[in-house]
């Protein structure tokens, strides 16, 4: 298939290992500097400040100094300006540049232009994202809850950005070593912070608990039999990393291992992670990456994923309960709360919240509530009420906030990203692999945000906006994503 030699490959490169060590150490710096929040807003004013010196330089490299940040940065409130995340800052910063740059410079204002079928969808989006701004703000909604849901949707505004950037190779090879150092960050932080608690050398509510929970944003949950369940907000890009991974895979060709090393890490971080949510999003998202792939070969690697995930988590329980169990219990009592939720407490506070969300929507149906809604249910743990603008349904979180037409036009997104990578899927007479991986990504969020706000979280918005500018792109495009996957590991890049 490949004949010629020529560069070397994208991952074995110094740049890998120094994205590495700045993962773990945006982590230590922001666990140190957790009390000291003037140090924190020198910090980020002084990011601001370089980040607006490399804009002016080159704006392509300023954005990929967001897109490092997204992937390195955690939830984003690693470091803060006396409230204001460095993730808000960086974000609002560039699209504030941006926007002058291309009122002020002519030539810039022709790479603010997006195909007109992106600018039929985003128009209406945009306006119902605005009337949800002037709704909240009308019935008196808090200012802050307003401006943290305006966030993730402020993300949909960087399309403009991606799909005029990642023209040169040098930054396309950023990206993928950004995407692998995610990965192996994540698996080394969730492995980590498993040994930590399950060997017993850290106790739920010590320092690190505290920072883990209110910086990073994570979740750390004792299941028994010392199984500590670990949970951040960065993986809600787990599941479709897995699933363009094992679309990849499923080529019937000769595979580089760390292939499967990338893979596995992911596998690990879901078996600790262990989420209802995510299990179902990845089997359904296995069905899809069936869509033109050969029967054997989907159901070999399909079933590798699903033995190394049990696999994975039997193993690590029977380790960390001293060989007493191996685990299984879990599965059935977290998924047996799906049918009966007061067997598990977040299943039966999510089913105790769907009354009031109903009364809300019902209050206005058409146009929302607007954007700082909050819903009051009474805790089925603590038998008080409490007001809270967490809704733990996705889809209908959307509806309180933006009302049905705004709800619609937010799936019209989603719809338009699906019905163009179909269109490449069917155009391509061969390598059907990496749009059929994006296609059970998207398929994957989808079912994610009917429990959780996953396509409409910053890290949804960014998978999203990055597949449609890929769904958007020229087919022969193709042809360099091909080359650059081919390089990721391999020593030369060949060509036909």
């Amino acid at each position: 298939m490949f004949s010629r030699t020529t560069d070397k490959s994208i991952f074995y490169n110094k740049e890998t290992g120094l994205l590495l060590g700045i993962f773990f150490v945006l982590r230590i710096l922001s666990a140190i500097l957790i009390n000291r929040p003037i140090i924190q807003a020198v910090i980020v004013f002084a990011i601001i400040m370089i980040f607006g010196a490399v804009y002016f330089k080159s704006q392509d490299w300023a954005w990929y100094l967001v897109l490092a940040e997204l992937f390195l940065g955690g939830d984003g409130h690693m470091f803060e300006f006396f409230g204001l995340s460095i993730r808000s800052a960086l974000i609002m910063f560039f699209l504030f540049l941006w926007i002058v740059h291309a009122i002020a410079d002519q030539i810039h204002r022709k790479r603010a232009i997006l195909p007109r079928p992106l600018l039929y969808i985003f128009i209406p989006f945009t306006f119902f994202v605005i009337l949800a701004i002037a709704i909240g703000i009308h019935n008196g909604n808090s200012p802050l809850l307003i401006i943290q849901n305006i966030v993730p949707f402020l993300f949909f505004l960087t399309i403009i950005p991606m799909y005029h950037t990642f023209k040169d190779t040098r930054g396309q090879e950023f990206l993928i070593r950004l995407f692998i150092v995610f990965i192996l960050g994540n698996a080394l932080l969730s492995v980590g912070t498993f040994i930590w608690y399950s060997s017993g050398l850290g106790m739920l509510q010590d320092g690190y608990y505290h920072w883990f929970r209110d910086i990073a944003g994570g979740k750390i949950t004792n299941l028994g039999a010392g199984f500590f369940r670990i949970v951040l907000p960065e993986h809600l890009l787990l599941i479709p990393a897995i699933l363009l991974i094992s679309s990849l895979i499923m080529r019937k060709e000769h595979h580089n291992l760390h292939w499967r090393v990338l893979l596995f890490s992911l596998l690990i971080i879901l078996a600790l992670d262990i989420s209802r949510t995510f299990i179902l999003a990845l089997l359904i998202g296995l069905l899809v990456l069936k869509y033109t792939h050969e029967w054997k070969k989907w159901l070999a690697v399909s079933a590798e994923v699903l033995f190394v995930f049990v696999a994975i988590f039997t193993l690590v329980s029977f380790m960390a309960s001293g060989g007493q169990t191996i685990g299984w219990n879990v599965f059935g009592t977290r998924f047996e709360s799906i049918v009966q939720p007061s067997k598990e407490i977040s299943a039966d506070t999510r089913a105790t919240l769907l009354t009031p969300i109903i009364t809300e929507i019902e209050i206005h149906p058409w146009f929302g509530s607007g954007f700082g809604s909050v819903v009051t249910f009474l805790n089925p743990l603590t038998n008080q009420y409490v007001t809270t603008p967490q809704f733990d349904w996705g889809y209908l979180q959307l509806w309180v906030e933006l009302g049905i037409f705004g709800l619609i036009s937010f799936l019209a997104i989603s719809i338009v990203a699906i019905y163009r990578l179909m269109y490449h899927i069917q155009s391509l007479s061969d390598y059907h692999d990496f749009y059929v991986g994006l296609l059970a990504g998207v398929v994957a969020f989808l079912v994610m945000t009917v429990t959780m706000p996953a396509l409409f979280h910053v890290f949804g918005t960014f998978f999203l906006v990055f597949v449609l500018t890929i769904a958007h792109k020229p087919i022969t495009t193709f042809d360099k994503v091909l080359t650059l996957l081919y390089r990721v590991f391999n020593k030369n890049k060949l060509s036909s």
